[in-house]
């Protein structure tokens, strides 16, 4: 998440990473609308990612995606958009 967390802070600052560090902390939340965390996507995914961090307000378009790595059980999340 290092790349990622830096990428979101290059491209919207330090505000909005330090918001994208605080939902991945707080774990996963349901898929409903108007919650930050970590959200599983049904079905195929999004862009062949699984899991996505997702904040509300300002940033709320941003999304970061990833994937569980087997070998160690995290979820590594590698992709950034501003635009979701």
């Amino acid at each position: 998440m290092r790349n990622t967390f830096n990428k979101i802070k290059k491209t919207l600052g330090k505000d909005a990473a330090q918001k994208f560090a605080n939902s991945a902390k707080k774990g996963f939340v349901n898929s409903g609308s108007g919650t930050n965390g970590i959200k599983y996507l049904e079905g195929s995914g999004v862009r062949g990612y699984k899991y996505e961090i997702k904040i509300t307000g300002k940033y709320g378009g941003a999304r970061a995606y990833g994937n569980l790595d087997k070998n160690s059980g995290h979820i590594i999340f590698s992709y950034f958009t501003k635009d979701h």
